[in-house]
């Protein structure tokens, strides 16, 4: 089999002057989890409430595999964090100010074992606390035509620690039945 594998490197730099929002209340604002994704955002908040100041570098680099004959990714690893250069002015009330030193450092791994079998891997270590923030790790199996099953596990320290099973089964032609236990 005939393999090519790409080495992506990426470098995000994000410049946002700080402007006072202390007189704007805030409605639906909130942070965005963060994520692999999440380090590309021009805002970490979500909602018109508050706009982020930032003096950011993120650097970010993923690994693919994928297979010639079919253009199929095998297997896509990638690693990141955020560099700060200023401290975030912009908060939330009552939320912790960003720890401005650096982010945690995000990582995910999706690997497909078989075009039925799929494996995805997210992991969050913060260096400043040296401790894992996030840990997930997800199962798919994909039956038959349409069917497919999905087992998965989360753990968010001090926020969340959840199992997940879902499940689409065809049963006729015009029939499913999608079914989830969280």
């Amino acid at each position: 089999h005939a393999w090519t594998q790409t080495l992506e490197p990426r470098l995000y730099y994000l410049r946002v002057p700080y402007r006072n929002q202390d007189d704007i209340p805030v409605f639906d604002t909130q942070l965005v989890p963060f994520t692999f994704g999440q380090m590309f955002r021009t805002n970490s908040f979500v909602g018109a409430d508050r706009q982020a100041d930032a003096n950011n570098l993120t650097l970010a680099l993923t690994t693919r595999v994928l297979d010639d004959a079919s253009g199929e990714e095998r297997l896509s690893a990638s690693i990141g964090q955020i560099r700060y250069f200023d401290e975030q002015r912009v908060q939330l009330p009552g939320v912790k100010p960003t720890d401005w030193n650096g982010s945690a450092y995000v990582g995910n791994l999706t690997l497909s074992l078989t075009p039925r079998w799929r494996l995805t891997v997210d992991q969050q270590w913060n260096p400043n606390s040296d401790r894992t923030d996030l840990s997930a790790v997800g199962v798919q199996h994909r039956f038959g035509a349409e069917g497919v099953v999905n087992l998965s596990y989360r753990f968010r320290r001090g926020f969340i620690e959840q199992a997940d099973a879902s499940a689409l089964i065809p049963i006729g032609t015009n029939w499913r039945i999608v079914a989830r236990n969280n």
